[in-house]
């Protein structure tokens, strides 16, 4: 939430001490009766991105997975997109061809 970003790394690095895996997640959606007001909980999505690519770990994961494509280069215009949208996975077959 945009409450809480600031605290990432530090929630990040807690997990990590743990020894337990941790992942982001900034999907936040509309409530079931379809209220919007959660929506203004979510973190822009150009501070998401910052978030995720921050991490030179996570760099080289996205980048193993996505080396399995090939053209897989989506506009950032789309991840960006993507993240803004209450839709919480990017499906990147969306933009690339299977290797």
């Amino acid at each position: 939430m945009a409450t809480n970003a600031a605290k990432f790394p530090a929630i990040e690095a807690l997990a990590v001490s743990l020894g337990l895996p941790f992942r982001m997640d900034v999907a936040i959606l509309p409530r079931l009766n379809g209220d919007a007001a959660p929506l203004s909980l979510r973190v822009p999505a150009e501070e998401a991105v910052r978030i995720e690519f921050s991490d030179p770990a996570r760099r080289q994961k996205w980048a193993r997975y996505l080396s399995r494509y090939v053209n897989c280069r989506p506009p950032m215009r789309a991840i960006l997109a993507r993240l803004a949208a209450p839709i919480s996975t990017w499906i990147p077959t969306e933009y690339c061809v299977p290797a």
